[in-house]
């Protein structure tokens, strides 16, 4: 069993990984100026360690949604920090249901959004506005990774663990045909079998980080992301994500 506790110790466990977090208080900021108490209790947590990173969820519907309501979700989470007296505050936007076509449209649609997201530094965010994209597949154009207004991550690949293992060659390709940095790049996987051996989970992230050249991982063994990870299989994850590390 795992828990909001048993996340803050893996944090505190392990100071060299960079823990990007998601808060999503409902699909978005929420109705009021602040997220409520237990939201607000457990980002002031997080935010008292170095190696956080927290990130606004905001929807784009794959460009669907009116620019004007994306950017009052943007401005609602800068709003935190004024609101809470500087107590709650995240550190950048996560765009979920970002846009992969070719469009130049809708390309220039998540540039405007980042570049809002980045007006915000200092008043609201920090000084650097952490972006994150979420198409959940690699770019058509990969004009959206260049700058200006490039996110600064971006998922690339989400699915199940199961479909990446059966196309890791082709997915590999794709991502390394996106010809960008490696920080740059990210890729979630769900539905992750927790009876994986050290091994196995070695292998896989090893895969990841130095062969597919991502530095960034989402791993749960949940469809839907509604539950915590199982605390043995989050503690191999973390550990063999480590620089050198081994699951076990």
């Amino acid at each position: 069993m795992f828990s909001r506790a048993l996340f803050l110790l893996a944090i505190a466990a392990h100071p060299n990984i960079k823990f990007n977090v998601i808060i999503n208080p409902g699909s978005g900021p929420g109705a009021d100026a602040l997220p409520g108490a237990d939201y607000e209790r457990e980002v002031k947590k997080l935010k008292t360690y170095t190696n956080t990173r927290l990130v606004g969820y905001v929807a784009v519907n794959y460009t669907n949604k009116d620019i004007a309501l994306v950017q009052g979700e943007i401005a609602k989470y800068a709003g935190w920090q004024s609101a809470s007296s500087n107590t709650v505050s995240v550190d950048g936007i996560f765009f979920d249901e970002a846009p992969s076509d070719n469009v130049p449209a809708h390309i220039s649609y998540l540039k405007s959004a980042t570049a809002y997201a980045r007006s915000f530094a200092n008043t609201g965010f920090p000084a650097a506005p952490y972006v994150v994209t979420n198409p959940g597949i690699s770019p058509a154009n990969r004009t959206y990774l260049l700058p200006p207004n490039q996110p600064d991550l971006s998922l690339v690949y989400e699915e199940w663990y199961s479909n990446w293992t059966t196309n890791t060659e082709a997915k590999r390709q794709q991502i390394w045909d996106l010809d960008v940095d490696d920080s740059m790049l990210a890729v979630m996987l769900h539905d992750v079998p927790t009876a994986l051996t050290c091994t196995q989970i070695n292998d896989l992230v090893d895969d990841l980080k130095d062969n597919v050249g991502v530095q960034t991982l989402w791993l749960t063994e949940d469809h839907d992301y509604q539950v915590w990870p199982a605390a043995a299989l989050w503690e191999k994850y973390s550990k063999s994500f480590e620089d050198g590390g081994s699951a076990c």
